[in-house]
């Protein structure tokens, strides 16, 4: 197990914004790739923004007891 990191001390609502900009930013030039790669894209940031939002552990972050 690694050891914790600033990152990981974060507050839950801060790390999702670091989720969104995270996001935001690899859509950086979307419009210029062929479909296939675009759609590739889209669908690797809408699962990480869905994952964000729905407070499951693939936003990076452990999810929030007794929340689902």
């Amino acid at each position: 197990m690694s050891a914790p990191t600033p990152r990981d001390a974060a507050p839950a609502v801060q790390r999702r914004l670091e989720v969104v900009a995270e996001v935001e930013k690899s859509l950086d030039g979307v419009d210029d790739l062929p479909m296939p790669e675009r759609l590739a894209r889209l669908e690797e940031a809408q699962r990480s923004l869905q994952a964000a939002l729905n407070n499951s552990a693939g936003a990076g972050q452990p999810p929030m007891p007794g929340v689902r």
